[in-house]
């Protein structure tokens, strides 16, 4: 199974039909193993920017989860992030998206379908974010 990441976008970003969305609006969000895989919630903005919101300090005992509520955009993403998630509802069904970022913004998402599970590995990185805010 493995770590993974969170992701989490505004359903009506994604190249669905209005019937097929509203099948996912009771999903919680979407894994991805496209990142850092360190249980980190990433968020794609309705503006097309990518944002985050570090997971477990894996080095505290407790696993504290970002404990200064700090929120980061990452301004120079660039690659595919690979996005799924599954309903189980009275036909189970798999759905699989694909995000393009260049330069920090949302170029593009393209639904995959149903039945395609593409190789888990990192295809996203970035050398800058920048902190939104934080509570400490």
């Amino acid at each position: 199974m493995g770590m993974f990441d969170y992701m989490h976008v505004n359903l009506t970003l994604l190249p669905l039909a209005e019937d097929e969305r509203n099948r996912l609006i009771s999903n919680e969000g979407f894994q991805t193993k496209s990142l850092y895989r360190d249980l980190t919630d990433y968020y794609i903005t309705e503006d097309g920017y990518l944002e985050m919101r570090p997971g477990p300090d894996f080095s505290d005992e407790n696993w504290v989860i970002n404990p200064h509520n700090e929120c980061f955009r990452i301004s120079d993403a660039n690659g595919i992030i690979n996005f799924y998630t599954s309903v189980r509802d009275e036909a189970y069904t798999y759905f699989e998206f694909e995000a393009l970022f260049l330069d920090g913004c949302l170029q593009e998402i393209r639904y995959l379908g149903g039945n395609v599970r593409t190789e888990r590995i990192q295809t996203c990185f970035w050398t800058r974010k920048e902190l939104l805010r934080s509570s400490a």
